[in-house]
């Protein structure tokens, strides 16, 4: 006696069954039900910190530019660090919020439904240059016409 997932031609991890073409990748049909608040403070949390030493990277050159161009560069490096740290907080906060509200409209209207490929190894040929078993080149090789 088969279960409903066998009979769908799913297997037990859920993967659903090898296509009958070995080039097609497997599918996972999976829900996105809940975003775990402190997984996304920290994931926001680590991207903001990156964009904020990229931008600690590319400000002095740009005010060493202005400084040249006799610009009054805009805003001023004391006030950077302040900015950073408030921008760096206000998005961490941003997210776990949106991470929250994506919680309970998910609980409410139903969650997200993505399905998952894996994908089909690459089909590898002989490699350059190397010889094959069915072709016979140089001297050894018999010729059409004698």
């Amino acid at each position: 006696m088969c279960s409903g997932a066998e009979e769908k031609g799913e297997t037990e991890a859920g993967w659903i069954s090898p296509p009958a073409s070995p080039s097609s990748p497997r599918l996972l049909p999976t829900r996105l039900d809940a975003a775990a608040p402190g997984t996304v403070l920290a994931a926001s949390f680590l991207v903001s910190a990156g964009l904020v030493v990229c931008a600690a990277v590319t400000m002095p050159p740009v005010w060493i530019l202005l400084a040249v161009l006799g610009e009054d560069p805009w805003p001023p490096a004391s006030w950077v660090l302040g900015l950073a740290v408030c921008a760096v907080v206000a998005f961490s906060v941003f997210a776990a919020l949106c991470g929250l509200f994506y919680n309970l409209i998910s609980r409410w209207l139903g969650s997200i439904r993505l399905t998952l490929a894996e994908e089909a190894p690459a089909a590898t040929g002989p490699e350059p240059g190397s010889p094959s078993d069915d072709s016979r080149t140089g001297p050894s090789a018999p010729t059409a016409a004698s």
